[in-house]
């Protein structure tokens, strides 16, 4: 009995002993004061505190982090290998030692979200960045464990002379980025950037995910997110190893649409929120590995895929940033880090600051203001004293700015070359120091030189003083070159029959490619389907372009999809496919930028520089000036400008062309084209009362019209470039809501605008001349 009760007694005695333990390890206040007032809002019994930043010692409290290799946990800030700051890690180390974990998360009293243990991610992170752990990186003084200044600068307690610095507190959000944009970006119908709150994790990423340096984020603002590999556009991998059948890797593409295997490959994320899915074929492979120890990814099949069978991946790709550090995280001696930056770090930068990643051009994502270029050579960066170049002389962001802060005591200590010092300190005399490496003018002086050189401006701004602010002398460069900024408009257009105006040899209709035996004249011609180079049309009818004897030639016969069937080409337009060429009557109209000097072009189709103009000038140098708006065109102009392809007569100039060839947007059709006009009850082109009898003769029939001839309506007045409506048709709205827009009645279209004239079958074509009347039996 004796031994029960001492069994009792000491087993009480080990509880309380490890309940005080417990009771310890967090300290808690009341939510009641003193008076029985309620602190904090809502009562609760108690609120457990933060884990504190002091050392318990044989002395008390103390106010230092002591790397001694003794974990006073919980009273000091847990590191793992705390005596040896180079093997810290527990930003990356975590999966492989999951207590480093400890350092920032509590499993049982956390006190904040995502169980920190301190109250927001701001906290946490300067619950060793603000000195505490003076082994470490103090980004609050901008300090090194040696006391050298850091490469990023000082946050600053806000007290610092002319101080300035990212706000990372939580205070702001990514749309208060200078040079950003407060459009939302959106994915699939939901917001992915901009409307999120900047703070430490929006450069950085805490587990280090992304293969970067400095823990640098991988998808900042969410840029990465919308370059998503998704189950529409699967990225093909390669394989690695010749001698292994199952390792792959996503490599780069070149322009030219190969794969680069000579780059680095993509690196895959692959954790939350991220997923990256590995398919043989068109079936998912959930047991293959992904590797991204080497800082990019390596993919490891579980089984060989079959003969011909290719392989492909679902992810979102990592922004890289890359750079090689010496002299990492000196706790002894003078020297700082030695920094080789070596890529990626303005894009990085240009995740918020949006319009200031400008390279060969001039003008940024959201507006046309000049910006200075990033990502370019500086022949002169060896000799730009204090400035931090990318790998040989490639001028970031981060060449003239501090990614922390700046203030005058950094200055001091990076600047005592250029004659700084305590008695000649550098004084900021123009307004904030916008985070900027030296004071004043004084980075932009270190490459340009200062008013005595003249600014060097024969070396330095060429390009900016001869930007070119008319269309004057431009070049036609593709529809390619306009989409990174007007996606949208590109996402439009390429669902309507612009776009699809002529098409490679894979765009040949299945109908026709199944009868192309059966056709007229096709075994005289003696024309099979892979001769076929292009394809004009897929709506109403499709005609066929074959390469041969160094000219494009159009085959004299054309298949019908109302009809399904073939009818001949030659009969309607008396056309002689053995003298007559593509390239020499029509190809104008169905392409975009034609060359006759050189028989070339920049798009199949009808592309953005077929309405908006050469688009070169507008490429270098972003600007309303040097780009056609055909809204701002006149009634007359913009109604020219679509009929310089939707008409039918005679070019001026060039007497055996069918289309309008050497026409620009903005010029008179008329001084470079001759419209036929109706001549009465025997004319081919149009039936007696003047309504057109063929296809692309709008311009010929709406010139004829009130809304023509009143300068009321244009062609764009109802008509959109850029997209269908609800209905599917390149209309803004429905025939009957434009209608509605100025005339008070439903119209009746069949009676307004019958269909009179034909492409490939009778009537299948509406008339635009928009008589009050078309009683005529067509």
């Amino acid at each position: 009995m004796r031994r029960a009760v001492l069994a009792i007694i000491l087993a009480g005695l080990l509880m309380m002993r490890f309940s005080s333990v417990a009771l310890a390890a967090q300290l808690r206040y009341s939510s009641v004061d003193e008076s029985g007032s309620t602190v904090g809002g809502t009562v609760y019994e108690y609120y457990y505190t933060s884990t504190p930043k002091r050392v318990y010692g044989s002395s008390g409290w103390e106010s230092t982090f002591q790397a001694d290799g003794t974990t006073a946990y919980p009273y000091e800030i847990y590191l793992p290998n705390e005596q040896n700051p180079a093997q810290y890690r527990i930003h990356s180390n975590y999966s492989k030692d999951t207590d480093a974990c400890a350092s920032c998360h509590a499993t049982h009293t956390a006190v904040g979200g995502s169980l920190l243990q301190w109250y927001s991610v701001y906290e946490t992170c300067m619950a060793c960045h603000d000195g505490t752990v003076s082994t470490t990186y103090n980004v609050q003084q901008g300090k090194l464990p040696n006391g050298a200044p850091t490469n990023g600068g000082p946050f600053g307690t806000g007290n610092e002379k002319y101080l300035s610095y990212h706000s990372v507190t939580g205070a702001v959000e990514h749309s208060a980025a200078p040079g950003g944009s407060t459009v939302p970006v959106e994915i699939d119908g939901k917001v992915v950037s901009w409307g999120i709150e900047f703070g430490c994790t929006s450069c950085h990423s805490p587990h280090g995910l992304g293969g970067n340096a400095r823990l640098l984020h991988p998808d900042p603002n969410g840029v990465q997110t919308q370059k998503r590999y998704s189950d529409f556009t699967m990225y093909e991998l390669v394989k690695v190893d010749p001698n292994s059948s199952v390792l792959y890797a996503a490599y780069p593409k070149k322009d030219d649409g190969t794969f680069d295997t000579s780059a680095m490959p993509y690196y895959m994320l692959k954790t939350y929120p991220y997923e990256a899915l590995i398919f043989i074929g068109s079936e998912q492979d959930t047991s293959a590995t992904i590797d991204n120890t080497q800082g990019y990814s390596l993919v490891t099949l579980s089984q060989a895929p079959k003969v011909g069978e290719k392989v492909y991946a679902t992810f979102t790709p990592s922004l890289r940033v890359t750079m090689r550090i010496q002299n990492y995280l000196p706790q002894t001696g003078t020297e700082g880090e030695n920094i080789t930056y070596t890529g990626g770090m303005s894009k990085f930068c240009a995740a918020c600051h949006t319009d200031y990643y400008t390279t060969t051009g001039y003008g940024g994502q959201f507006s046309e203001a000049y910006r200075h270029k990033v990502d370019v050579y500086y022949s002169g960066w060896q000799t730009a004293t204090n400035l931090v170049f990318e790998e040989e002389g490639i001028i970031m962001c981060t060449t003239c700015h501090l990614a922390h802060g700046v203030d005058q005591d950094y200055w001091l200590e990076t600047l005592s070359d250029e004659g700084y010092d305590q008695n000649n300190p550098p004084e900021e005399l123009v307004g904030s120091s916008n985070l900027k490496r030296k004071p004043n003018m004084a980075v932009c002086v270190t490459c340009h030189g200062d008013s005595t050189s003249g600014y060097a401006h024969e070396d330095s701004v060429y390009d900016s003083a001869n930007a070119t602010y008319s269309q004057e002398g431009a070049e036609y460069v593709g529809t390619s070159q306009c989409v990174s900024c007007h996606q949208k408009q590109y996402e439009g257009w390429q669902k309507t029959l612009h776009s699809q105006m002529v098409l490679d040899n894979s765009g040949i209709l299945p109908e026709a490619e199944a009868n192309w035996s059966s056709g007229p004249g096709s075994d005289p011609y003696n024309v099979s389907v892979s001769d076929v180079v292009y394809a004009i049309g897929s709506k109403w009818k499709q005609r066929y372009v074959i390469y041969s004897s160094g000219d494009y030639k159009i085959l004299p016969v054309q298949w019908l999809v109302g009809k399904s069937d073939w009818e001949d080409y030659s009969a309607e337009e008396n056309w002689d496919w053995n003298t007559e060429t593509w390239e020499d009557t029509c190809i104008a109209c169905h392409v975009t930028g034609y060359n006759a000097g050189t028989e070339s072009w920049v798009d199949n189709g009808i592309g953005c520089e077929a309405c908006h103009g050469p688009g070169s000038n507008h490429v270098n140098t972003p600007s309303h000036m040097n780009v056609t708006y055909p809204a701002n065109l006149s009634i007359s102009q913009q109604t020219d400008l679509c009929g310089s392809c939707h008409v039918r007569g005679q070019n001026l100039k060039y007497s055996v062309r069918e289309d309008v060839y050497g026409f620009k947007p903005g010029d008179s059709l008329i001084s470079v084209f001759d419209p036929y006009e109706p001549q009465g009850q025997t004319d081919p082109y149009f039936w007696p009362n003047g309504d057109s009898k063929l296809n692309h003769q709008q311009y010929n029939d709406f010139v004829q019209s009130n809304h023509y001839q009143k300068g009321i309506i244009s062609c764009v007045s109802c008509h959109s470039s850029h997209g269908l409506n609800s209905e599917g048709v390149q209309l803004k709205r429905t025939a009957g809501q434009l209608c509605s827009i100025c005339h008070d009645k439903v119209m009746d279209l069949d009676q307004y605008m019958p269909k009179a004239a034909k492409s490939a079958v009778p009537n299948d074509v509406r008339v635009h001349t928009f008589f009050t009347t078309h009683n005529f039996k067509y």
